[in-house]
């Protein structure tokens, strides 16, 4: 879904390299947020086996 959203607004940006750098930055961000949550989780196993 959110594929289908990104396509569309590529086809109608017209400043297409604003908006690859716009894509960049908000991938990034959900990499950083996602390895954060990974690690929290991963974190509270760990400490949860050796209680």
């Amino acid at each position: 879904m959110l594929c289908l959203q990104i396509v569309d607004r590529l086809a109608v940006e017209e400043n297409s390299e604003n908006f690859l750098k716009i894509l960049r930055n908000n991938i990034h961000k959900g990499v950083m947020f996602y390895y954060l949550v990974g690690h929290i989780l991963w974190l509270g196993v760990v400490l949860e086996h050796k209680m």
